[in-house]
């Protein structure tokens, strides 16, 4: 709604668009194959005839939000609204020669024209870089995933080089997994789990209330930090709306910043006790920043109650990283799940990488629908894929359900030369 809204204003006022026009020479489009249809109307309303020099990236391969209104063909639309001139991507920063191979075998059953990629990465020699799994049972795959994780572990990959990916139902897979993990002291965490306000903790670690109330309590929480200050000067500044240049205002900056640091670090000398503690200590932060600036420079926290949501499943996530730690580092790491697996649905993956992908559950009860909508189905297992940037394996369990929906994954991933192999036979 306010999209439109916005909309209209540039489309009614001329004067608005004429300025918006004049600020911006350059305009980049990312992601831009998941463009609804209110936000393409925005961007052609406040930029369509202008001088800027539009660039709109994305692959069609990798439109997976049609269930939230994405428009079919919008590059095509931008081709004739824009006139815009088409260049192919080539190259691939991301994934080692092997899994780009296979990505194309999977990229021709999606676009029959699509052009094969080259990748940029060196792979690791006698290394395999991708299978599928099969089990007997769910007891086997969490069994095996614990060994490949803990060997990956002890071959100097941390716990976020690892990401296990489902289709749906995160909340499922953890309470089947969590118990098993946990018995070898793997940590997971369901980064697709929503906190009390309905905050996702993935979509929360992204906000820039989070960035901010986390960067000062990192501040606070020891008794100099260099890089903490240099972090804290300059949000503080962007908060405030300091400019650079201004080296009076700067130095006055520098000094309230020196003081603050003083009370929130004297308030920092023990770890909460309580939510009310983890309240009172975030509610510092905030009214030293001001919070009413805060609230005007992010559109999103202007509307709504978006923003007190976002705090308080701030306070709730801080609040849970305190439980049985006694340094505020420990604290930290558990907020930012530094030492956890994490474990995320392939809509919430999207734009992400990861050195190994685990995908738990290649089988109908995860592509329950792609009988019906077949397209829908490769887009989706593609973006998985596609997150691998050394390793991409997937399970299937007997007892998990059948795969003859998903036959034509499998057959593609057997044509790309995948094997599927029992690791509890070969053991």
């Amino acid at each position: 709604m306010i999209q439109r809204l916005v909309e209209l204003l540039l489309r009614v006022n001329p004067l608005i668009t004429t300025a918006l026009r004049i600020t911006y020479a350059h305009v980049f489009l990312d992601e831009f194959q998941d463009t609804t249809k209110p936000q393409y109307q925005l961007v052609k309303t406040a930029f369509q005839g202008a001088d800027a020099r539009m660039t709109a990236v994305g692959d069609h391969k990798q439109k997976i939000m049609g269930y939230a209104g994405a428009v079919e063909k919008v590059f095509n639309l931008f081709d004739a609204d824009f006139s815009a001139a088409r260049r192919t991507l080539r190259f691939n920063y991301r994934s080692v020669p092997e899994l780009v191979r296979v990505q194309h075998e999977l990229s021709l059953a999606i676009d029959p024209a699509t052009a094969p990629a080259q990748s940029q990465r060196k792979g690791t020699p006698n290394v395999q870089t991708c299978d599928v799994w099969e089990f007997a049972s769910t007891g086997e795959e969490a069994d095996h995933l614990i060994r490949f994780i803990g060997e990956g572990r002890r071959s100097g990959l941390a716990p976020r080089d690892f990401v296990l990916l489902v289709r749906q139902k995160a909340e499922e897979m953890e309470k089947h997994l969590r118990p098993f993990l946990s018995e070898h002291d793997i940590s997971l965490r369901n980064e697709a789990r929503k906190l009390d306000h309905g905050v996702a903790i993935q979509e929360l670690l992204s906000e820039p209330l989070v960035e901010f109330v986390m960067s000062f309590l990192k501040f606070g929480a020891v008794k100099r930090g260099q890089q903490q200050w240099r972090t804290c000067c300059d949000l503080l500044a962007l908060v405030r709306a300091v400019d650079p240049d201004d080296e009076h205002e700067n130095q006055r900056l520098q000094k309230e910043l020196g003081a603050f640091h003083r009370v929130l670090h004297s308030q920092m000398q023990t770890i909460p006790a309580s939510i009310e503690d983890i309240n009172k200590l975030v509610r510092v932060t905030l009214d030293f920043l001001p919070e009413k600036m805060m609230k005007a420079g992010v559109p999103q926290y202007q509307q709504g109650d978006w923003y007190a949501k976002v705090l308080n499943d701030c306070c709730q996530l801080l609040w849970e990283s305190c439980h049985g730690v006694n340094r505020w580092t420990d604290v930290f790491d558990r907020f930012e799940g530094v030492n956890d697996i994490p474990l995320m649905t392939i809509h919430k993956s999207k734009g992400l990488e990861f050195h190994t992908v685990l995908f738990v559950g290649l089988d109908d009860a995860a592509f329950w629908n792609m009988d019906r909508d077949r397209k829908e189905g490769l887009l989706a297992f593609f973006v998985a894929f596609s997150r691998a940037k050394d390793r991409a394996f997937f399970t299937y369990c007997q007892d998990r359900g059948a795969r003859r929906k998903v036959d034509e994954i499998y057959q593609l991933l057997h044509q790309a030369g995948v094997s599927i192999i029992s690791p509890v036979a070969q053991s």
